[in-house]
């Protein structure tokens, strides 16, 4: 439990610093392109992690692997708007 705690907040903390800088989400927007895409299933993967870290009693580790996940998913987002120029 000691190795998640640490990956899911040292991924918490790359992804807050990343989110700053642009030349990352450009990166991470063609990286995840590139993918293959799980669709739903991928979303269920995560509510599962999430639930299981709460159910345990880890309800702190859970939000912030949560929030994680939504910091990703919006520099994928702004990724593809400064890529493809969709900026207001």
């Amino acid at each position: 439990m000691n190795v998640v705690t640490f990956l899911i907040w040292f991924l918490f903390i790359l992804f807050i610093l990343g989110s700053f800088i642009e030349e990352t989400k450009i990166r991470v927007y063609e990286s995840e392109k590139n993918k293959f895409k799980l669709g739903i299933f991928g979303h269920m993967i995560t509510a599962a992690y999430v639930g299981v870290l709460v159910y345990y009693g880890h309800i702190l580790l859970g939000s912030i692997y949560l929030t994680t996940v939504l910091f990703g998913y919006a520099m994928i987002e702004s990724g593809r708007k400064l890529v493809e120029g969709d900026n207001p």
